[in-house]
């Protein structure tokens, strides 16, 4: 049953899930690792419970998911009191505190990624017409004076057609490891004044963060107004897209000197980075990275010589940051044999929160996504796993 609770959580296609689950348990001795985490998250379940002062024998998913819904308000609130964030400060305002805060925590790390003259390089062989419009720039040199590179690439997914979208695509195959290089994280903050005039041409941009599958720079969209929990969800989402740089530096380090290096990246850009980079079905990087952050899994971080210190591998997460919120420290998506899923990820959380998301329609892709990740870094802390895994004559 509990493989089909799993299966059920991921909506994974069966049967090649259960038949991958029978060839990991095979590799890995019988271990039991899907019966394991079925087991560990109703225990996890009942912790919670008792954590948030409700009866941990009798808790309903539409209970515990309420009660989760309103501890991540209750947090951001403390959230904003430790870095200063006052009711009275603007959407800019509380965005450059959260920003402040985690510049300094990410200042002296530098991640794998596409040079910036690459990025202008493609962009003026494959200029967005219709952004330039937008903007008022009659040339791309005078746009890319002017504008972030990031903010040009993030409009132009957004507005330009099929055309300049299969030639950026392209564009990623001619490349070489010579185009990346060590980069630091930076923010910036899309101004009101480009925002007003995004909006005059009816571009809503709707997310708050935005950031590159090939770069380091993080742009910011301040909303129009403040709303409960946005300390939270800045913090958090900010963190997000932070950890999402981290994961796909030491992707590229990994894969940069094998064949199939670039035509990784043109599926990246066509298919996205969740898409593109599992690494053998069904063994996606980021179960890589939770297997060496989680379970200081040395042997996969030999096996694949990042050449690397361990501690540039490592993410961030508000928890952690803020040394206060132990009840998110296991988040990940808990689901019953009627097929109800509730999850218990900070992120999933503070969404539902702020967007007053009922059950029946609450989001859990975080939980979803970190339960996936548990359950298969647990397959490749064992030797025969990750040799098959990384087999060579795959790369």
């Amino acid at each position: 049953m509990s493989s089909r609770v799993i299966s059920g959580i991921f909506d994974a296609k069966e049967p090649e899930f259960s038949h991958s689950i029978h060839d990991l348990e095979r590799l890995s001795g019988r271990k039991g690792h899907d019966i394991r985490i079925f087991v560990d998250s109703i225990h996890h379940f009942k912790n919670l419970s008792k954590q948030l002062n409700l009866d941990d024998e009798d808790t309903t998913p539409h209970e515990l998911y309420q009660s989760l819904v309103v501890q991540s308000k209750k947090d951001s609130e403390k959230l904003a009191e430790r870095l200063g964030i006052k009711p009275s400060d603007t959407p800019a305002e509380a965005l450059k505190k959260c920003i402040d805060y985690l510049e300094k925590r990410t200042s002296w790390r530098k991640f794998w990624c596409v040079k910036q003259s690459v990025l202008k390089k493609q962009l003026k062989a494959n200029p967005p017409k219709k952004v330039m419009k937008i903007l008022g720039f009659r040339s791309i040199d005078s746009l890319l004076k002017r504008e972030p590179v990031l903010q040009t690439l993030v409009l132009a997914k957004i507005i330009e057609g099929v055309g300049w979208q299969e030639k950026h695509i392209s564009q990623a195959g001619s490349m070489t490891n010579s185009d990346f290089d060590e980069q630091k994280i930076s923010f910036s903050i899309i101004s009101p004044a480009r925002l007003s005039s995004l909006k005059r041409s009816d571009i809503d941009l709707r997310r708050i963060v935005f950031s590159n599958e090939e770069s380091s720079d993080i742009i910011i969209v301040p909303p129009n107004r403040r709303f409960e929990g946005d300390a939270m969800f800045y913090f958090d989402t900010i963190i997000n897209h932070i950890n999402g740089i981290i994961s796909r530096s030491a992707f590229y380090r990994f894969k940069g000197l094998q064949p199939d290096f670039f035509e990784t990246l043109k599926d990246i850009r066509e298919n996205g980075f969740k898409k593109a980079s599992f690494i053998n079905w069904p063994i996606r990087w980021s179960a890589v990275m939770h297997s060496i952050q989680h379970h200081g899994n040395r042997k996969l971080a030999q096996r694949l010589d990042l050449n690397i210190p361990a501690y540039e591998l490592f993410g961030l997460s508000p928890e952690k940051e803020m040394q206060r919120f132990g009840v998110w420290e296991k988040g990940f998506a808990y689901g019953d044999k009627t097929g109800l899923i509730v999850s218990t990820h900070l992120s999933d959380a503070i969404i539902n929160a702020i967007n007053r998301n009922d059950f029946e329609n609450s989001y859990s892709e975080f939980g979803k996504n970190r339960l996936y990740d548990e359950l298969f870094s647990r397959y490749l802390t064992h030797h025969e796993v990750i040799e098959d895994v990384f087999r060579e004559d795959d790369f």
